[in-house]
């Protein structure tokens, strides 16, 4: 559902408003999150919170470093990252890969 909120946003934001919370990190967990997904969640997310956003994205299909970018294309703060990606299951995103991104 494009342009639709998921209940765990909506009690993040809940919780934001209460003044709980300084970060929120925004985690792929599921790994099916695609560019576009992120780009949509992480825009949402900035333009609902007044905090700083995080990423981690897990590289199951591939696309840790593509989703990690979108995020912070659309406004996250900080990407979580792994030395040439090696971490729980099949990584997580490059640093050397988000390095070189944010130095683009």
């Amino acid at each position: 559902m494009q342009g639709s909120i998921k209940r765990s946003h909506l009690l993040i934001v809940s919780v934001h408003r209460q003044n709980i919370l300084d970060q929120v990190i925004g985690a792929d967990t599921h790994k099916i999150d695609i560019p576009k997904q992120s780009i949509q969640n992480f825009s949402r997310l900035k333009s609902l919170l007044k905090i700083d956003i995080g990423v981690h994205t897990h590289n199951d299909f591939g696309m840790a470093t593509a989703n990690a970018v979108s995020a912070l294309t659309a406004g996250a703060n900080f990407v979580d990252v792994t030395v040439n990606g090696l971490g729980e299951r099949t990584g997580n995103a490059a640093l050397e890969e988000i390095i070189a991104f944010l130095l683009k």
